[in-house]
């Protein structure tokens, strides 16, 4: 019996970066483009802001709070019998879990939101489990010939499940919008959510046999299975005969 478990949690704080900053850029582009004489303040402290198409590189970057934080286990087990002398049957059994969550909000300072303040918060959950079973034989007869027989099985699934909430137009000002979501405009309010699962399953074997040490015969046969296949083909099956030699 062997097995292993691995648990991780990595948080990943953004800032506005994105390819697909728009014609007015992202943060990297709006600090590259501004003006060097403008000021990143006003004389009441509130962040300099010419217009609603001239950005302020610091007030993106401060006004702009990006996490994701995800958690992660990968867990796993594996038994193994020996019924006679080269026979042997083993199982392994496997489970790869993920939940990531991102929140994001933007402060109504930023005189290019057309909205005032924005919270979004998008989760995603991740599941992966495996079944393999498969029989091996090892067999020497006579002198000179070697047999080696697998057998084997393997289902896996996977499931994916995400929601999205996005609030925008906050009638409260300084206040965290993550934790006061009642001060948003809820008539605006987008929610969503998806669902999707997957099967693969597979039957495979393999013969070597070889004579001498010298040549080698190998036969693999393979059948895959898979939900994304669709109605009308259910397995796919593959072969392969090999025989090499001087």
């Amino acid at each position: 019996i062997d097995g292993g478990l691995s648990v991780a949690r990595t948080t990943d704080q953004r800032v506005p970066i994105a390819e697909t900053g728009g014609f007015e850029g992202d943060v990297l582009l709006t600090a590259l483009k501004s003006n060097p004489t403008f000021p990143i303040y006003n004389p009441d402290g509130t962040y300099y802001q010419a217009s609603t198409d001239t950005r302020n590189a610091v007030a993106m970057i401060n006004l702009t709070n990006d996490e994701t934080m995800t958690d992660r286990v990968l867990a796993n087990i594996g038994v193994s019998f020996k019924f006679i002398e080269g026979l042997t049957y083993k199982l392994n059994v496997s489970v790869d879990h993920s939940n990531s969550t991102r929140k994001v909000t933007q402060g109504d300072e930023l005189t290019y939101l057309v909205n005032e303040g924005t919270a979004d918060i998008a989760n995603i959950e991740l599941t992966s489990r495996l079944i393999e079973n498969y029989i091996t034989y090892d067999t020497k007869f006579g002198d000179h010939h070697n047999l080696n027989v697998l057998l084997g099985h393997s289902f896996q699934t996977f499931q994916n499940l995400g929601y999205n909430l996005s609030v925008n137009n906050f009638t409260v000002q300084n206040v965290d919008y993550l934790s006061n979501l009642g001060f948003g405009d809820f008539n605006e309010a987008n929610v969503g959510s998806s669902r999707l699962e997957n099967e693969l399953q597979s039957f495979f074997g393999r013969i070597n046999y070889s004579f001498m040490g010298k040549y080698l015969l190998t036969a693999t046969m393979r059948a895959d299975g898979s939900t994304k296949f669709g109605k009308t083909t259910n397995m796919v099956i593959s072969h392969l005969l090999v025989l090499p030699g001087d």
